[in-house]
């Protein structure tokens, strides 16, 4: 299985988990095109020579084809993300440009603030390579990506670091903690795509039931559909443990599930919560009051 094998929607989420691990932030679905896909949308920080903060808006396109990406293609998203003062268009495709389309890209990030680039095939398999949870997650058989221990390597320190206090915690008390529950839904997060990896399979979501919700979370079932068993109820284990609080109340907004947050997360806690996201295949977005988790579309005949 290679990424040519991906579906379009797989390819897309691929797309989405990718640039999210390279450092999009906010990331976001825009409205599909004419041509059915899907583009993404988020910014990027970056710091320049005196130590300033630059925040760069970026527009994602994806392209699964089989042939080369000529310039009307090209054309036409550059219209939409130059009338949205984004910064960066980024395309990402299979295949490659056509030697045409490189040239005129050349000419156009010569005169337009607007500046184009592109992944070929290539290029997303390189980036790939130091992805390798990724790899693993859409079950792609390239070889040297099948290192099932680097791959978990980030999943199982965070369940380390969550089990070893709850050790520390119940030799003093007789009684559950909220991390010894932490590391009990990380621990049965793990096992589960531990087995998905070593058959080389990609991950499937198992879907959450009424009866899986934790007492202490207090939303409704009807807002769960499309999210995974495990890793819903991974995540907001761990943030409960974050934010320190008793009961959660996640709430449907705008096709997604919001939680107010009583005070900021910290920059390490919103990675180790970006990382769940990516192992229990939901898209996350972190606010400074709030955060938000939106279930991922999958093909409807998978």
């Amino acid at each position: 299985m290679t990424i040519k094998d991906l579906t379009p929607t797989q390819f897309e989420n691929l797309a989405y988990d990718l640039v999210v691990a390279l450092g999009l932030t906010n990331a976001v679905w825009r409205t599909p095109g004419r041509d059915g896909g899907r583009d993404i949308e988020g910014q990027f920080t970056t710091i320049d020579l005196s130590g300033y903060l630059q925040t760069q808006n970026w527009y994602v396109e994806c392209k699964k084809y089989e042939s080369a990406v000529d310039w009307p293609t090209v054309h036409e998203k550059i219209a939409y993300a130059d009338s949205n003062n984004a910064d960066f268009l980024l395309i990402i495709t299979t295949s490659s440009l056509s030697p045409q389309a490189v040239d005129e890209v050349n000419r156009w990030n010569e005169k337009h603030h607007l500046r184009i680039r592109f992944w070929n095939g290539h290029e997303v398999e390189r980036l790939l390579a130091t992805h390798p949870t990724i790899v693993i997650k859409y079950g792609l058989s390239e070889p040297r990506f099948q290192n099932v221990a680097v791959a978990l390597e980030k999943l199982s320190l965070l369940t380390l670091k969550f089990a070893q206090a709850a050790y520390s915690k119940s030799v003093f008390r007789s009684q559950e903690t909220k991390e010894l529950e932490a590391a009990a839904a990380l621990a049965d997060l793990v096992l589960r795509r531990t087995e998905s990896a070593a058959k080389r399979l990609p991950q499937s979501p198992e879907n959450i039931r009424s009866e899986d919700l934790y007492d202490w979370l207090m939303t409704d079932p009807k807002t769960l559909c499309g999210f995974d068993r495990q890793g819903f109820r991974a995540f907001f284990a761990v943030l409960r443990t974050m934010v320190a609080t008793d009961v959660m109340r996640p709430a449907a907004d705008q096709g997604a599930i919001a939680l107010v947050l009583q005070r900021p997360l910290t920059d390490g806690q919103k990675l180790d919560l970006q990382e769940l996201a990516l192992q229990g295949d939901f898209e996350l977005t972190v606010h400074p009051e709030k955060i938000m988790l939106r279930g991922r579309k999958h093909d409807e005949n998978k």
